[in-house]
C-alpha cells in the first residue's frame, strides 16, 4: 500500500515533467491508425496529452479513434480528437498544433509509431532553457505486406539538413509550444511544408539540441504516391526564399522543373 506522502511525492514528481502534447493527423487511416494510437498509449512516461486530427475520413478511421477513449482515460491520459475537412496534412497539423497544451509538442502520422519510451527518453534529456528544437533519432522503414523493413536511421538535425538541403522526419522531432505559438506551418506547401519550418528554425539560429536516442518508426512507404516534381518545385521555392540557392540558379531550374511538368501533363 502506497502511504500518503508517497501519493504526494507521485503528484509533485509529476507536476515537474513537462507536458508533451503528441499529435496525429489521419485521413482515411483505418489500416494503420492502430499502431500508432497504441505506441502513444503504451508510453511509459504518463504526463502526456494525444490529440487526433481527423480529416473527415470516409473509411472506419473516426470508429476506431473513439474505441480508445476509454483506454487513455484508464491511464489518465488526455485525449482528445476532432473529425472535420481540412485543405492538406499542414492545415491538419496547425489546427493539433493549436489544441495542444504541453510544454512540447512532437506529431506523428497516422502509419508512424512511437517506442514505448520515447517520451521517457526526452523528458529524462537534460534540456538547455533557451533550446527550441530536441531532435531524436528515427528508424526510417517500409512497411510492406504487414512486414516492417528497416532502410536507415536518420538523426534530426538542423545542420545537416541545411548543408545537405535534407528534409526532416518531424516524427523525431520535439518543438517548444511557445515556438509553435509564433511559427505554424506554411499551408501554401502542400508537400514540404517541414522542410520550410525546419529552414527558418535554421537561418533564425534556433538552439537546438541532439537527442541520441531511438524515437520510433517514420513509414516511408507513402513518398512514392507524391510527385516527385512537385517536391522538386516545393523545395527550390523554400531554398529561394531563405537565399540558399542563387537567383539565377533558381530561374533555370525552375523553368526545367515546369517545363517536364507541362510536357508531361500534355
Amino acid at each position: 500500500m502506497i502511504n500518503g506522502d508517497s501519493q504526494i511525492a507521485n503528484i509533485n514528481d509529476n507536476v515537474n515533467k513537462p507536458l508533451i502534447s503528441i499529435v496525429t493527423v489521419c485521413f482515411n487511416s483505418a489500416k494503420t491508425i492502430r499502431r500508432t494510437i497504441e505506441s502513444v498509449l503504451n508510453q511509459t512516461y504518463n504526463n502526456i496529452e494525444y490529440i487526433i486530427i481527423d480529416g473527415k475520413s470516409t473509411d472506419n478511421t473516426l470508429d476506431i479513434i473513439k474505441e480508445y477513449e476509454a483506454k487513455f482515460a484508464e491511464k489518465g491520459i488526455v485525449y482528445r480528437y476532432i473529425s472535420e475537412p481540412d485543405s492538406g496534412i499542414y492545415d491538419a497539423m496547425n489546427k493539433g498544433i493549436k489544441m495542444a497544451t504541453g510544454e512540447w509538442i512532437n506529431i506523428q502520422g497516422s502509419d508512424d509509431w512511437l517506442l514505448s519510451g520515447a517520451s521517457q527518453e526526452f523528458s529524462d534529456f537534460a534540456i538547455d532553457s533557451d533550446t527550441m528544437i530536441v531532435g531524436g533519432i528515427c528508424i526510417v522503414c517500409d512497411c510492406l505486406d504487414g512486414k516492417v523493413v528497416p532502410l536507415m536511421y536518420r538523426q534530426i538535425n538542423l545542420d545537416i539538413a541545411m548543408k545537405y538541403h535534407m528534409s526532416i522526419c518531424h516524427q523525431g522531432a520535439f518543438i517548444r509550444k511557445v515556438y509553435h505559438d509564433m511559427h505554424l506551418y506554411d499551408t501554401s506547401f502542400k508537400i514540404l511544408a517541414d522542410f520550410d519550418m525546419f529552414m527558418s528554425m535554421k537561418i533564425s539560429n534556433v538552439k537546438m539540441q541532439l537527442l541520441p536516442s531511438i524515437i520510433g518508426y517514420y513509414n516511408n512507404g507513402g513518398l512514392s504516391s507524391i510527385d516527385s516534381l512537385e517536391i522538386k518545385i516545393e523545395k527550390l521555392k523554400i531554398l529561394k526564399r531563405y537565399n540558399l540557392v542563387k537567383r539565377i540558379v533558381f530561374i533555370r531550374k525552375m523553368y526545367k522543373l515546369k517545363f517536364k511538368k507541362i510536357f508531361r501533363l500534355n
